[in-house]
């Protein structure tokens, strides 16, 4: 690119981190180099750094990437925080994030709180499950269907790990907590009181938009009155017969 006179830009460099290997002594040498050649790395970049670091379960290195793009004095926006929910993995975890958007005054989302959600459902963790689910009624975000699954997966886990337990079957990773059984007890005292009161949102089909709407429904849309409708046209007269 040097020899014919052209530059790289922060697209550029955006497609190199897609495609190299998941090291990050490689992407830091990437960031590097945008640096010698004057090139800032934005937000974006930045964004696109953390989810590929959580998707390959590099946690510590995700967040130090947001960490980066603090210190940069670049403001991290929604989707930096939706990035950063991937990183979550245990208690700790969801604490830490919960003061990280405290102290930039962001409320969470429905794509943050199902990703949090997720994970906790996928490590049987009931405690962190209930945290969450607390969230979406303190906030007003109503969950999607797929969070409604979670949920229901999760609490048929639970029931399952317990009818184990009480058999004497070896107990799973996550049900040797010492508060385990009391956290599956909450949980699943909570869920249906928390089912009746939170409003769920209905995913939109997508083939309705080519659906036909009532008449009366386009009049409204258009923002159409019967006063402005026009007057019905009188019939003309017959000519008398003479």
């Amino acid at each position: 690119m040097a020899a014919d006179g052209i530059l790289p830009d922060i697209k550029t460099f955006s497609i190199l981190l897609k495609m190299m290997p998941h090291d990050e002594d490689q992407e830091q040498c990437l960031i590097r180099t945008m640096d010698a050649l004057d090139v800032a790395p934005d937000v974006g970049f930045f964004n696109q750094l953390m989810k590929k670091r959580a998707s390959s379960r590099r946690n510590a290195a995700a967040k130090s990437a947001f960490r980066e793009l603090e210190a940069r004095a670049l403001q991290p926006d929604v989707a930096s925080f939706g990035c950063l929910a991937m990183t979550v993995r245990n208690g700790r975890d969801l604490a830490s994030f919960w003061e990280t958007l405290r102290a930039a005054d962001v409320r969470p989302n429905v794509e943050m709180l199902t990703t949090l959600l997720n994970s906790a459902v996928r490590a049987a963790d009931p405690q962190r499950a209930l945290a969450v689910m607390e969230a979406f009624i303190e906030h007003q975000v109503a969950p999607e269907r797929r969070v409604l699954l979670q949920l229901e997966e999760l609490r048929l886990n639970l029931r399952q790990m317990t009818v184990a337990a009480e058999r004497g079957r070896p107990p799973p990773r996550a049900a040797q907590q010492p508060s385990f059984a009391d956290s599956v007890r909450k949980f699943l005292l909570r869920y249906p009181r928390w089912l009746a009161e939170v409003h769920v949102e209905r995913e939109r089909h997508p083939f309705r938009q080519y659906a036909v709407r009532p008449l009366a429904e386009t009049v409204a849309a258009a923002g159409l009155s019967g006063a402005e409708e026009a007057p019905p046209q009188r019939r003309p007269s017959l000519p008398a017969d003479g």
